[in-house]
C-alpha cells in the first residue's frame, strides 16, 4: 500500500520505483502495488483498481476508485464549472460518510475523469505540498531547522 509518503524525504520514488523495489524487495508485481488517495477533510479514501481488475481478469489503465457513497468532479480551475469528459481540472470531493457535515472538498490536486474512476496528473501551479508525511519531515528535523516554539 503507497499513501505517497514520501514527501520531504531526501530521496524520492518515481511509481515505477515503487514497483521494482516491491518487485526486488518482495517479489510482488506491479498489480499488486495499490495507491491510496485520501485526505483528512475526507471520511473516505479512495484506492487504485489494480488487484479489483486483475481478479476479474480485466487489463485496464490504473485508476482511482471512489466507494458508492462519494462522488469527485473534475472542474475547470477558473470558472469552478465540471469539464468535459477526460479534460484536466482541480478534483472536487463529496464524501457522504462526513454525515452531517457534507461539503465539497475542493482540492489543489489536478486529474481527470476516466469510465470508472479518476485519475490524478499532478498538483495546480503553485500549490503547496500536502501530507502527513510533511509534518513528521518537519517533526523528525532537528531542533536548529524547526521553526521555534515557546515549548523548545
Amino acid at each position: 500500500m503507497d499513501t505517497g509518503g514520501d514527501k520531504g524525504a531526501p530521496r524520492r520514488l518515481s511509481r515505477q520505483g515503487i514497483f521494482h523495489a516491491c518487485w526486488n524487495t518482495f517479489a510482488l508485481p506491479g498489480y499488486f502495488c495499490v495507491n491510496e488517495y485520501g485526505m483528512t477533510e475526507l471520511s473516505s479514501q479512495c484506492y487504485d483498481n489494480v488487484i479489483r481488475e486483475r481478479v476479474r481478469g480485466v487489463h485496464c489503465r490504473r485508476l482511482k476508485v471512489t466507494p458508492p457513497w462519494m462522488r469527485t468532479l473534475v472542474l475547470d480551475p477558473t470558472t469552478l464549472e465540471p469539464v468535459d469528459s477526460e479534460a484536466t481540472g482541480l478534483l472536487c470531493h463529496y464524501d457522504l460518510a462526513n454525515a452531517g457535515t457534507v461539503m465539497p472538498v475542493l482540492t489543489e490536486d489536478v486529474g481527470r475523469r476516466v469510465d470508472g474512476g479518476f485519475e490524478i496528473v499532478g498538483r495546480a501551479v503553485g500549490a503547496e505540498a500536502r501530507g502527513c508525511s510533511l509534518a513528521l519531515a518537519e517533526w523528525d528535523a532537528p531542533v536548529a531547522a524547526r521553526p521555534r516554539d515557546d515549548h523548545d
